[in-house]
């Protein structure tokens, strides 16, 4: 058991551990992803996004997509309030009660700069509720937003890659170590790890 306990220091010793960047995740952990479509007619660019936005890690043991998402419609976009994380699919001038979410949810100046431009991408930190992230994708032309979302996957997948980090991290701030079961190491098998 001692030998064990060795390698399991001895492996754990050598991951390049940074405070800042060590955190081991669990399956799934990216978690479930709200996708809002401002009209149904964005359904397939949201599926084609999808496509090269959820890629496929390996978290623990095996093979999973990064996150398992659900599209919905206009109409039932407050879906999204219960979702951590969720994209927002908008071509401006569509209306209905998606468009109008975003246009509240977002800063003034942040919804004029998206109308008066080509669109872009921005990003929400705790729209409805806390540790939530939104990110909405706004063009007022169907094939512009599908040209921001092919330009922009790479960055949208940081976006929430970090944003899962900080929450992850925050949260291990707040809620401290499970010292009880480092101490409980300690004395059984004379080596600890911390468990948050």
């Amino acid at each position: 058991m001692a030998g064990l306990a060795l390698v399991l220091v001895l492996a754990t010793g050598g991951c390049g551990y940074d405070e800042n960047k060590g955190i081991f995740m669990a399956p799934g952990s990216y978690s479930d992803l709200a996708v809002v479509v401002s009209g149904q007619n964005l359904v397939p660019l949201a599926n084609r996004f999808l496509e090269g936005f959820n890629t496929t890690k390996t978290f623990v043991i095996q093979e999973e997509t990064t996150y398992l998402p659900d599209i919905f419609p206009p109409d039932r976009w407050d879906l999204a309030k219960g979702y951590k994380n969720s994209i927002f699919l908008i071509r401006i001038g569509d209306g209905g009660p998606a468009e109008s979410a975003v246009r509240k949810a977002l800063p003034k100046d942040a919804w004029n700069r998206l109308k008066a431009g080509g669109g872009g991408v921005v990003k929400l930190n705790d729209p409805w509720s806390s540790y939530q992230l939104a990110v909405v994708v706004a063009s007022r032309d169907r094939n512009n937003l599908a040209s921001l979302l092919t330009k922009n996957t790479p960055e949208i997948q940081e976006i929430f890659a970090k944003s899962c980090r900080e929450r992850i991290l925050r949260r291990n701030s707040y809620e401290g170590l499970n010292t009880p079961l480092r101490v409980d190491h300690w004395n059984r098998f004379g080596f600890f790890l911390e468990f948050p």
